[in-house]
């Protein structure tokens, strides 16, 4: 009011009382807010047009009535401003502000913003009570559009969080209850592989002891079939357990230095009698110049030995290959390229994609040759992806398949390493051209030249026809060259100063060329020849004449008696023979408290302990017999494991108890000499 009663705009005069009213005129007209007073004294009530033109209205529409403007307002507002409207007149003035919906012309409800003030009279009491609203309609519907979306928004929130709760804690459940049956299945195949492994080592150990003592030939046919049997059996078995590890992610992966391209030759060497039985070539190669490396050798012998014998399983004529190529990476890392190639029948691109599959066989019909738990490449495959590679498969129909397995190695410092030898010529008596031409390229690698003959004879006349000077650094024959009649003398007197190696497979046997050979200094080298064995032929110095592989008997010298801890009466059986069978003396208990009474009386060179026997286990009576040797009542001897647990962790318990080695039932004779090698140096083979 007093901006209102300021000088006028053009001439500063003060304004009089009709100019001051314009003024005021002009203002509320020009307002968009509608304005009401009441006289409290006399209870009547006064509305401005702007305020009907807010509800619609026009100036004589509405009522200057307080009762029929209130009775616009909202139900759920009314109350609060009344109230508001109260206090301030009881507070005999000052200022209230409020907000409500009130009913326009049309029937629809407007949000209205106001202020209110209360003028005291003379007396100091309430005498005019004026107020201003503004319509805040759209404002207000946005805010609250807004608050509806945000609520909204936080029950869509609330119920997804409730979902996602109780999606999270079924989940939860889920994996407890996944949790309980893995375990459960682990409980189970555990328990079912020591269940089965214990009779199938009485089975095994039974027929090996008796192929050793039969005369008949009969006989023996019917026991090596029986063995065969069995030993098929007993890879059934450790197939399921490897697939139940890698299913369970429980597969434990070592970083041990090993020699890869020996770990390759030593996978190729289990299928040689397969592969003889069908006449199947077999094909090395390595390419790098590092065979050294940091890896689970085991595990790798065991992809390759699957993907081998599966090769040679479904290949009928031709060829196996086996080959690989070892790049630098970086640093001390190598990557490891190895293929396993065949030329049988192929794969079919059906059979292809789910070749990997668990229980899955390239021949899935009833009438298929080839049998197996269709687990094989399955783990093949899981063993490769926890040692952090991959494995994968081509194949054309009728064209052979090829397997590529993809590892990360680290390089690790060779053990005695050889000289790369001076470039040289060598003859290459073959008769097979694929392993043949696969053999000059690796001597080429080494700059050395090589011509290939077709036998032994064709080698000496080929010797007598050239000068000394111009006879080869090295001969090899292929014993497949090896004709009846074949004269070895006569070819060490064509070729007095070359080298010669005679190379054959693991299962060639054939005791009167063998001992000619060694006569004229000619050694017998395991194929395949791995890159340290090209060394050795191609260096400066003949290697030695290689013994015979070894064959299961030892002949013991002023060892003590080997104690067998084992509360099963066949398997005390068949340890007894076979140890016996090995030169051995033997100390039998039957269980743990009998075995701490033995040892108290006789110690023993080496104790072979049962983990699963009534009463004292096998683990509580190493722990026993460890504490006693730590107190110096027992000196020092090697407890090897020998149970039926085949499990990881059955091992690292055995391990973590004490024991220095871990042999799972079924044993073999061969296995259990090698085990015993380990520990006991006194040992020689016969």
């Amino acid at each position: 009011m007093d901006d209102l009663a300021a000088a006028d705009a053009t001439t500063g005069a003060p304004l009089g009382d009709s100019a001051r009213l314009a003024r005021m005129e002009r203002a509320l007209i020009g307002s968009r807010d509608g304005f009401w007073e009441r006289d409290l004294r006399t209870n009547r009530s006064w509305y401005s047009e702007s305020f009907r033109e807010l509800l619609g209205f026009g100036p004589d529409e509405l009522p200057n009535d307080r009762d029929v403007v209130n009775a616009r307002l909202h139900p759920d507002d009314k109350n609060h401003f009344l109230g508001q409207y109260e206090d301030a007149i009881r507070a005999g003035g000052g200022s209230f502000t409020y907000e409500g919906r009130i009913l326009d012309r049309e029937g629809r409800w407007r949000w209205m913003r106001g202020r209110g003030r209360v003028w005291p009279g003379a007396d100091g009491r309430a005498s005019l009570i004026t107020g201003a609203v503004s319509d805040v309609t759209s404002e207000k519907e946005a805010l609250l559009a807004l608050e509806d979306q945000r609520e909204q928004l936080e029950r869509q929130v609330a119920e997804r969080t409730a979902r996602l709760t109780a999606a999270l804690a079924e989940a939860e459940q889920g994996r407890r209850d996944a949790d309980a049956a893995n375990e459960a299945k682990s409980r189970f195949l555990a328990h079912m592989s020591h269940e089965i492994r214990t009779p199938l080592n009485g089975i095994l150990g039974l027929t090996e002891l008796a192929l050793r003592v039969t005369q008949s030939a009969a006989e023996r046919r019917y026991l090596e079939v029986a063995l065969q049997s069995g030993q098929a059996l007993l890879q059934v078995i450790n197939n399921v357990l490897d697939f139940s590890r890698i299913e369970a992610e429980r597969l434990p992966i070592n970083d041990e230095p090993f020699d890869l391209s020996d770990a390759m030759a030593e996978a190729m060497r289990t299928v040689v009698p397969l592969v003889r039985q069908k006449g199947l070539a077999m094909q090395y190669d390595y390419i790098g110049d590092v065979t050294w490396v940091r890896g689970d050798a085991p595990r790798l012998r065991q992809v390759l030995t699957n993907l081998i014998g599966n090769a040679a399983k479904f290949t009928e004529h031709g060829h196996v290959t086996l080959s690989a190529e070892v790049v630098a990476a970086g640093g001390d890392t190598l990557r490891a390229t190895l293929r396993v190639e065949d030329s049988g029948p192929g794969i079919a691109p059906g059979e292809l994609a789910r070749l990997f599959d668990a229980f899955e066989q390239g021949d899935t019909s009833a009438a298929r040759r080839h049998g197996g738990t269709g687990l094989g490449l399955t783990i093949a495959r899981g063993l490769t992806q926890a040692m952090g590679g991959e494995l994968r498969a081509e194949s054309t129909p009728g064209a052979g398949a090829t397997f590529t397995l993809t590892l990360p190695l680290r390089a690790a410092p060779e053990l005695h390493p050889l000289p790369l030898p001076a470039p040289g010529h060598a003859w290459l008596l073959y008769r097979w051209n694929g392993p043949a031409e696969r053999m000059q390229q690796r001597l080429a690698r080494m700059q050395w030249t090589s011509t290939v003959l077709p036998g032994v004879n064709e080698a000496i006349q080929q010797a007598r026809a050239l000068p000394p000077e111009q006879h080869p650094r090295l001969l090899t024959l292929a014993e497949h060259v090896l004709d009846v009649g074949v004269d070895l003398r006569a070819l060490r007197a064509a070729l007095p100063d070359t080298r010669i190696a005679l190379l054959v497979r693991v299962d060639w046997l054939d005791t009167r060329v063998e001992r000619i050979a060694r006569s004229l200094d000619i050694p017998l080298m395991l194929l395949p020849l791995t890159p340290r064995d090209l060394r050795l032929l191609t260096g400066d110095r003949l290697p030695a004449a290689t013994p015979s592989p070894p064959r299961a008997g030892f002949t013991a010298e002023t060892i003590a008696p080997v104690l067998i801890v084992e509360d099963n009466e066949v398997n005390r059986l068949i340890g007894d023979e076979y140890l016996r069978a090995l030169g051995l003396s033997v100390r039998l208990a039957d269980s743990g408290e009998a075995a701490l009474a033995v040892v108290a009386h006789e110690t023993p060179s080496l104790v072979l302990m049962d983990l699963q026997m009534p009463g004292m286990d096998g683990l509580e009576t190493t722990r026993r017999l460890r504490a006693m040797q730590r107190d110096g009542a027992l000196p020092h001897f090697p407890i090897v494991a020998l149970t039926a647990h085949a499990l990881e962790g059955d091992a690292q318990l055995a391990r973590a108890a004490g024991m220095d080695g871990f042999l799972s039932k079924p044993i073999m004779l061969e296995t259990l000499r090698r085990e015993l090698a380990r520990w006991l140096p006194g040992l020689r083979a016969d």
